[in-house]
């Protein structure tokens, strides 16, 4: 689970919201904005998964994945990860392999050097 600093609060999810990339996975929407520090917030509906069971563990299972993540990258943003209804389809872990494979594309590209 990642620490309670690197999660967004109500403020920073809002102003996130309102102007961030969005870019679509398997299952769920990526919205980033650009920040010095990485904080992210998991939002599963109800409507995706109707009892709060199922949805806390999927939240716990991106947050735990994203720790992880962050490890081994330099992350840095604020990042909303939003299950969609086709979620249904896919398993967890197609879920989190797909996340992996495009969080790289929030990345800062370096310039080429000659």
């Amino acid at each position: 689970m990642l620490p309670k600093h690197s999660r967004l609060s109500r403020e920073l999810f809002l102003a996130t919201f309102k102007r961030s990339r969005r870019i679509r996975g398997v299952g769920f929407q990526l919205l980033y904005a650009p920040a010095p520090v990485f904080q992210v917030s998991v939002v599963v509906a109800k409507k995706i998964v109707p009892h709060a069971v199922g949805r806390n563990y999927i939240r716990r299972r991106v947050y735990t994945f994203l720790h992880f993540y962050t490890e081994k990258t330099s992350l840095q943003g604020r990042y909303i990860v939003m299950l969609s209804p086709e979620s249904k389809k896919h398993s967890l872990e197609a879920l989190l392999s797909s996340l992996a494979e495009i969080l790289p594309q929030t990345l800062p590209h370096k310039p080429h050097s000659r």
